[in-house]
């Protein structure tokens, strides 16, 4: 990746940069995957006039990790380029989540989902290039 799009302003190197962005990564696609997979058990409403909540262990480990992914987020763009790391890591969330789905969650990948992969490695190798 281009060190003058992702150094940090504090003067440390890029690699921690990337490292928040790998767990970004795990942060989000696994409370993705765990909203989905437990939202089915999930319920908020009321009941005899007062509010009622009622959501799996699963459900709230989701949002915990969506959460903190969250908070990854604004670190990761404090310390870059947002016209670069906008596209390069909603792209990477893109191709993480559709193999995610499809390994957790058993959903099928189409034609037209594996042609925008390889758009999208593409447009990430091209933002790479020196």
């Amino acid at each position: 990746m281009d060190e003058k799009v992702l150094t940090r302003k504090n003067g440390k190197g890029h690699a921690m940069q990337i490292i928040l962005i790998a767990i970004y990564l795990v942060c989000t696609v696994s409370g993705l995957l765990l909203l989905k997979m437990n939202s089915g058990g999930s319920s908020l409403g009321l009941e005899g006039g007062a509010l009622s909540a009622r959501f799996p262990l699963g459900f709230i480990l989701g949002l915990f990790f969506y959460a903190v992914s969250f908070v990854l987020w604004i670190v990761i763009l404090r310390g870059g380029s947002l016209n670069f790391i906008y596209p390069v890591v909603t792209g990477m969330v893109y191709i993480s989540v559709m193999a995610g789905s499809y390994l957790v969650l058993k959903e099928p990948i189409t034609v037209k989902q594996l042609a925008g992969t390889a758009v999208i490695l593409v447009g990430v190798v091209l933002m790479n290039l020196k």
